[in-house]
């Protein structure tokens, strides 16, 4: 059992330490307090760009400046898009840098500013449309890169019909009875001109025709071809064909007709003559 003496001495040595501990342990408290305060505060942010930038920061900041200044990344210009990705420990932040298009059409280039998408987003960014016809180059659904050039072309098509005069063409009959006068020639039939329905398609390329295409040709009237007999000394007297020799000598039932054929041009030779000799 402590005596009276100790007992005094513990009270006076508390009396004079528990002031120093508590204010020990507020400072302790007020710290942890504010270290937590603090960490619940910080976020870790990860800053990329479509150049492939990239960097980090551990802040409390919250706006874009401070974040890109603390990450050492480049500020987003008026044009560029950023997005945002918010995570349990690590935000993410991809900046679309913008970028210039250049699309010729109606004469003229536009310079069309977009972060991305293809050349059909360019040009909805742009404001213009395609007609039904018209061309370009790169294809629609091709990606819209920063070295990316579109091309457009108006086209538009006009078709027509209209008649065509067919001309007579002449058809030559060799003949050797003209061996007299071989210059000689006869008419046999005067031909006449025809007439033809012919449909065209032509094609407009920005306003200079650049094709024209037959698309369908109807005969109306029929060309009549104009046939004229001239001498030719390869050219037979008639048009008869001989019998076929078979063994040197005519096939049969040809023979007869053959004869005759002959001796008949032989009795008119004889005819003629004599009228000539006048007997």
């Amino acid at each position: 059992m402590l005596s009276t003496k100790t007992k005094e001495h513990i009270r006076r040595r508390a009396a004079l330490w528990l002031p120093r501990w508590g204010t020990l342990l507020a400072s302790l408290g007020a710290l942890a307090g504010c270290v937590a305060f603090t960490g619940s505060q910080l976020h870790v942010v990860k800053i990329t760009d479509t150049h492939g930038a990239q960097g980090m920061a551990i802040t409390s900041a919250h706006d874009i400046k401070t974040l890109m200044q603390q990450a050492g990344i480049a500020a987003p210009d008026t044009e560029d898009e950023l997005e945002i990705t918010e995570n349990a420990g690590l935000d993410q932040i991809h900046i679309l840098r913008a970028y210039t298009v250049p699309v010729t059409v109606d004469g003229g280039v536009q310079e069309v500013v977009v972060t991305g998408g293809t050349v059909g987003d360019v040009l909805a960014e742009a404001g213009i449309t395609l007609g039904p016809d018209d061309w370009i180059e790169p294809a629609l659904d091709t990606p819209a890169q920063e070295n990316t050039m579109v091309t457009i072309q108006r086209v538009r098509y006009e078709e027509y019909t209209q008649d065509e005069v067919i001309p007579t063409e002449t058809q030559y009959v060799e003949t050797s009875l003209f061996y007299r006068k071989q210059s000689k020639e006869q008419l046999i039939r005067q031909g006449s001109d025809g007439l033809c329905s012919v449909s065209y398609r032509e094609t407009y390329v920005d306003g200079e025709l650049t094709d024209t295409t037959e698309t369908n040709r109807e005969t109306v009237i029929e060309m009549v071809p104009t046939i004229i007999k001239h001498y030719d000394e390869q050219a037979p007297v008639s048009s008869f064909v001989g019998p076929e020799i078979v063994d040197g000598k005519p096939c049969e039932g040809i023979a007869a007709t053959y004869t005759a054929q002959r001796s008949t041009g032989i009795r008119h030779r004889r005819r003629q003559k004599d009228l000539r000799g006048g007997g």
